[in-house]
């Protein structure tokens, strides 16, 4: 969590798809909202969504579907916990009757009974930020990728935003996927260089995307878990999985 506050490509990330998910409420009356998250983790994105001024004027009431792992009810701390206790607490101070609904899955193992027990209602959003790629692309005994989105698309979501890093990790041969990494993570290099202070820069590296890099190279099978893909790799999975996509906005923010 401290590393994903130091490292300026993720929450950018996150303020484009916050950008996303509020074009889709602009305009009319303030509506009720259901918006699944599937990955919340501690719910940093939700978290600045919801302090947006533009919320007040948008939402009637807010239903939250969080969906995470790393959960622990017994103790209260695993993310999905911490996610719904700060969630909750930031609607509440902003004025936003707010709702939260916990799924303590992988993206893989959801059905649609999960989501009949959340009770979907009003307008229904989704939102997904780096958590697809970890979704094997031919996944054994749970549902893959286009599955997942599928899945969303069938049980009501009306508009979903994903971030995902635009490379091609999840080739199987090594020297393309070497490639690849080379061009991404050289990327990656630079703008932390280019954002951050020396040591800073070299902290993230080495504890963030270090493990990334080993994990893209040295791993195969399903014990690679970061498979990235190329953006337009990810617009035929939702096209597949019965999606619009519409093309990113030249004006695409952080708000």
């Amino acid at each position: 969590e401290l590393l994903r506050l130091r490292t300026p490509l993720i929450p950018f990330a996150y303020a484009a798809s916050n950008r996303g998910l509020s074009d889709f409420l602009e305009g009319g009356k303030p509506r009720a909202v259901t918006l699944i998250d599937v990955g919340i983790g501690r719910g940093g994105q939700i978290r600045a969504w919801l302090r947006h001024p533009a919320r007040r004027r948008t939402l009637a009431s807010l239903r939250i579907v969080g969906i995470e792992p790393d959960s622990s009810e017994n103790t209260g701390v695993g993310a999905l916990e911490r996610a719904k206790g700060e969630i909750l607490k930031v609607a509440e101070q902003v004025g936003v009757e707010t709702s939260f609904f916990s799924i303590p899955k992988r993206a893989e193992q959801l059905t649609a009974a999960d989501f009949e027990a959340a009770g979907l209602t009003g307008t229904v959003l989704a939102n997904s930020a780096f958590c697809l790629h970890h979704v094997a692309s031919a996944q054994r005994g749970g549902l893959d990728r286009v599955g997942v989105l599928r899945l969303l698309h069938e049980v009501g979501v009306e508009g979903l935003v994903i971030a995902e890093p635009d490379s091609n990790h999840d080739e199987d041969l090594l020297t393309p996927r070497f490639l690849y990494a080379y061009r991404h993570y050289r990327s990656v290099d630079r703008a932390l260089r280019g954002q951050l202070g020396g040591a800073d820069a070299a902290l993230v590296w080495q504890e963030f995307f270090a493990p990334e890099v080993r994990n893209v190279i040295g791993f195969e099978g399903l014990l690679r878990t970061e498979r990235h893909e190329e953006a337009n790799t990810w617009a035929e999975h939702l096209v597949a999985a019965g999606w619009h996509v519409d093309d990113a906005l030249p004006d695409l923010v952080p708000q």
